[in-house]
């Protein structure tokens, strides 16, 4: 499971009091107003996961806009393939500064090699976004930060210069 091998991961860096895992019904539905609610009420910060297809991610970021309307800092995951739900998902509840965690595409069978990947991906980002830190430089817009995100995901052992080369055509689509 990668959210608990991400919590593993993040462990490492920082001391949590502790760690809550929760499950909704159904991936590809909200989470229900009261699991919201508690979930807001127990935590400080909260890890949702995970967008990988098109009514998982719609979810999982409609849960994340929910969360942070209560005031708990949420880092969504997200893969490469469904970033532009994400943005699409952001606009249309006005939550235009929701930063996800993008991680690799696909998620489901891959290797242990690849889930330690997605893990190291989620941890750097996650942390970020808790803090509201910025991935690119002060001033970046939403699509900057976004393409940096995917950059990390997809290219992990770039520089960011480079990665926004290669990348140049995210930050110019409508």
């Amino acid at each position: 499971m990668e959210c608990k091998q991400a919590a593993v991961a993040l462990g490492k860096t920082n001391k949590f009091g502790d760690i809550r895992y929760y499950v909704k019904h159904s991936f590809s539905k909200d989470a229900v107003p009261e699991l919201i609610a508690e979930i807001a009420e127990r935590c400080d910060i909260v890890l949702t996961a995970i967008g990988d297809c098109g009514s998982c991610t719609s979810c999982c970021v409609r849960d994340a806009i929910a969360l942070e309307k209560l005031g708990v800092p949420t880092a969504a995951i997200v893969t490469t393939e469904f970033v532009r739900e994400t943005e699409l998902q952001r606009r249309a509840l006005g939550m235009d500064d929701l930063l996800p965690v993008i991680i690799k595409h696909p998620v489901s069978s891959i290797t242990d090699n690849e889930v330690s990947e997605r893990v190291e991906q989620i941890s750097v980002q996650s942390q970020m976004v808790w803090l509201g830190q910025l991935m690119t430089g002060s001033g970046a817009s939403f699509k900057e930060r976004i393409a940096a995100n995917i950059g990390r995901a997809m290219y992990p052992d770039r520089d960011e210069a480079s990665m926004r080369e290669a990348l140049a055509f995210a930050v110019c689509q409508p």
